[in-house]
């Protein structure tokens, strides 16, 4: 995992073209490297790789099915909370309703998430 700092934490991502045999070890590295730290999610650009492409499981793998993969997720919607960066975690502020990504999974099925 790459330290705060690093250029590809501060510059834009790539949009993943062609879901392939690259991005899907993209994934099992990212999913291994998620559970080791351990963690809940994990973005590319956190260990280096400057792709939009996101591993997410609350369960930190205690439920079968918890893994989700996102390619190419985007904000479609927010309700105006606000976004602060102290140190290393990111929170909110505002409102709890803020719609978070709809994106395609490897799989290339839509998937939307919102929070509470």
């Amino acid at each position: 995992i790459v330290k705060w700092g690093e250029p590809v934490l501060h510059t834009p991502s790539r949009r993943v073209e062609e879901i392939d045999g690259a991005v899907a070890s993209l994934f099992e590295d990212m999913v291994e490297t998620m559970y080791a730290a351990p963690g809940i999610g994990l973005a590319a650009p956190q260990i280096g790789v400057g792709l939009r492409v996101i591993v997410i499981d609350l369960s930190v793998g205690e439920e079968p099915g918890g893994l989700i993969k996102l390619v190419n997720p985007e904000i479609v919607e927010t309700s105006g909370a606000a976004f602060a960066i102290p140190t290393q975690f990111i929170y909110t502020r505002g409102e709890a309703d803020s719609r978070f990504p709809t994106a395609l999974t490897p799989h290339e099925s839509r998937y939307r998430a919102s929070a509470g």
